[in-house]
């Protein structure tokens, strides 16, 4: 198999460059609206990459809603420590990032993070 951030690495750069950031409220009319496709805010970017490392590649892609430096709400995928991130073009070790982790979803359930 391919170097895990190899492939991590390559499906970010797909998804960059495919992607166009919509608000919700834009797109949709409503503040929180979740689907997976690359038209759309940081919560479609992470359902995306999730779901297109889990199927084509199967690896295990958790999802991590958290906070960014202002304080708004953030939702990222990650993968054995790596976040991959609709506001970085590289792969990025969890510990480097300066955001708060609030939750994590792994399996369908989410579980409160302490920082």
């Amino acid at each position: 198999m391919e170097d895990l951030t190899k492939i991590l690495q390559k499906v970010l750069n797909e998804a960059h460059a495919s992607h166009t950031y919509i608000r919700d409220k834009e797109q949709y009319g409503v503040r929180e609206h979740w689907v997976v496709d690359l038209e759309g805010d940081c919560e479609d970017f992470a359902l995306w990459i999730k779901q297109k490392l889990e199927t084509e590649y199967e690896i295990e892609t958790d999802l991590i809603f958290c906070r960014t430096e202002k304080g708004g709400g953030h939702l990222v995928a990650s993968v054995d420590g790596w976040i991959l991130d609709n506001r970085f073009s590289l792969i990025t070790p969890q510990q480097f990032l300066k955001y708060e982790w609030v939750k994590l979803g792994r399996k369908g359930v989410w579980y409160e993070l302490q920082n």
